[in-house]
This record gives structure tokens, C-alpha cells and sequence, in this order.
């Protein structure tokens, strides 16, 4: 079967649903990257599907404003698929799909163990070992006459 360029209506964009982890966020345009796992039901095979997510301006998201994605939140969204980059070979795999963001959901925050978000007993830890490394300074310069030999 072939198609003919008038059995495409190309005022039609492919709309996607996806809901991933994010991996990437680009505060200047608020655009973000994931790269969910995707299912071919018939091969039974599961490939990554790289996503590059953006929002346009709208009055949906308030005037001047966009939503705001955390690298390691989980999200949940659809749009509209607005470029499918490949390599040269149609044969070979999607590098990325940009997606123009038309709904978002929040489903999580970063985890707790997220490299860049610490935890309140950890940051408690980290002020107590502080202080007690500055009481032992403290110390080492009361008794060598204010010069420290081996910091």
C-alpha cells in the first residue's frame, strides 16, 4: 500500500500522551527532555523514545509564564509531535521527537535521594558535623597558640 500526498492531511498534527521522568530542563525556555520506553506489541521489543517537550506561549499558562519541570519529577503530558529527528537512514532509530506541550500533569516530585534535592535530617547531619569540626579548630588554635599544624 501506498499513500498519496492527498490521502495526508498535513493541517493535522500526530498528538502523543506520555508519562515519564525528567531528565533534563532548560530554564530559559522552560523546555525539558525524557526518554521513555516504548512497546511494539507485534516484535514484542522495547526501544527508548528520546522526548524533547516545550511550551508555547498561551493564556493557559498565565501571561508570561510557563509550567516548570524538576529533573527527576515524574510528569504526565500530551501534545502535539512537531518534528521527528533521525538519522540520515529511515531505518535507523529516532533520535528525538519535539513535542509542543498542550496539557501537563504533576504526578511526583524529585525522589528524596535525588542528588540535588537533600533531606532535613540530612541537612541537619551536615550543620552538626559544622559546628563540631569548628569547636575542634577552635581548639587546635587555643592550644598551639593560634597556629593550626594539620587542618
Amino acid at each position: 500500500m501506498t499513500l498519496l500526498d492527498d490521502d495526508v492531511d498535513e493541517k493535522i498534527w500526530p498528538y502523543i500522551n506520555v508519562t515519564s521522568i525528567i531528565t533534563a530542563f532548560d530554564q530559559d525556555d522552560h523546555s525539558f527532555n525524557m526518554c521513555p520506553t516504548q512497546y511494539a506489541a507485534l516484535p514484542r521489543t522495547t526501544s527508548p523514545l528520546p522526548l524533547h517537550g516545550y511550551f508555547e506561549e498561551s493564556k493557559k499558562w498565565g501571561e508570561g509564564k510557563k509550567p516548570r519541570v524538576s529533573v527527576g519529577s515524574t510528569i504526565a503530558f500530551s501534545g502535539f509531535i512537531d518534528r521527528i529527528r533521525r538519522e540520515r537512514n529511515i531505518d535507523k532509530a529516532v533520535l528525538s521527537m519535539e513535542i509542543e506541550v498542550a496539557k501537563i500533569a504533576f504526578l511526583s516530585n524529585r525522589p528524596e535521594n535525588s542528588p540535588n534535592r537533600e533531606s532535613h535530617s540530612l541537612k541537619k547531619k551536615k550543620h552538626a558535623n559544622t559546628i563540631i569540626q569548628e569547636a575542634m579548630l577552635e581548639r587546635q588554635l587555643l592550644e598551639h597558640g593560634g597556629i593550626i599544624i594539620n587542618p
